[in-house]
């Protein structure tokens, strides 16, 4: 019972039955032994309410959050990934040429190599496969990523939304009510 239905009938949420509440001074008025019967009723009242801790709630909320920006960073990747060009052109030395540096010498080599202008060689641009190869590699790890961060989005939306057991307990202890003591023989 909630302080706003005292003085007030609701129905019973198992039997269907109308029940009239006291006011808050005839409750106050009770004895002590109807504590824990009234604690009871106010369980099978409150069953179908949202009594979320906060702690489910931010996994809720976090768990949403990763599902949605863990599948968009995974999708997006997936998409970017099956999208990039990474197979290797075909040489770029004509056969002729592959055919007659086959036919020189070592000498010929050597003195080739010797008659090269170093200040030409020094400028390496990256071909474009390899490029798109590392981009490629790159968009697998973030497609990984996000679609492991999608899953424990998933793992924390299962937890929020599996049902309450309602222990507060560790390792199957009981902890005793804070008011009273409990006494070791």
């Amino acid at each position: 019972m909630e302080t706003a239905q005292a003085g007030r009938s609701i129905r019973c949420v198992q039997c269907g039955e109308s029940i009239r509440l006291g006011t808050l001074r005839e409750i106050r008025a009770l004895p002590a032994e109807f504590e824990e019967a009234a604690s009871h009723s106010q369980n099978a009242f409150t069953a179908g309410k949202n009594n979320w801790s906060p702690r489910r709630r931010a996994v809720f909320a976090a768990g949403i959050l990763l599902l949605v920006a863990g599948g968009l960073v995974g999708g997006y990747a997936w998409k970017r990934a099956s999208s990039i060009d990474t197979t290797r052109p075909e040489t770029a030395i004509p056969s002729e040429k592959l055919a007659e540096i086959d036919r020189m010498t070592y000498q010929q080599i050597w003195e080739t190599w010797e008659n090269l202008d170093v200040s030409k060689l020094t400028d390496y641009v990256e071909p474009a496969f390899q490029k798109n190869k590392r981009e490629a590699t790159l968009m697998g790890i973030v497609r990984f990523v996000g679609f492991g961060l999608a899953g424990i989005g998933v793992a924390g939306l299962v937890w929020a939304l599996l049902p309450n057991t309602g222990s507060n307990t560790r390792a199957g202890k009981r902890r005793a009510p804070l008011n009273q003591h409990s006494s070791t023989p």
